[in-house]
């Protein structure tokens, strides 16, 4: 699975609140971190979804690239993206 959840305490970036139901484009070909601050959705990879709710946290590995979003009503996930870390084809260490 390209896409692994983990619920620990994080230091929130810029916030995006999608008020609609409409398909959202979330990812790059950079690592990302998702975090849902309030509400709820899911994230779409390789026509899977996985359930994204309220305190949960995403990392999106760089393979995964841009993956879908459907939120559930009003929902603040902010995309953070890794300082550092290069994407696909370039080295992945940290500088």
């Amino acid at each position: 699975m390209l896409v692994s959840k983990s619920s620990q305490s994080h230091k929130s970036g810029s916030t995006i609140r999608v008020p609609f139901k409409l398909m959202q484009a979330v990812g790059t070909t950079e690592p990302r971190v998702l975090v849902c601050i309030d509400g709820s959705g899911q994230i779409e990879h390789e026509r899977i979804f996985y359930a994204i709710g309220r305190g949960e946290t995403w990392l999106l590995p760089a393979e995964a690239g841009i993956c879908g979003f459907q939120p559930n009503g009003e929902v603040t996930l902010p995309e953070i993206a890794i300082p550092g870390v290069q994407g696909i084809g370039d080295s992945a260490e940290l500088e």
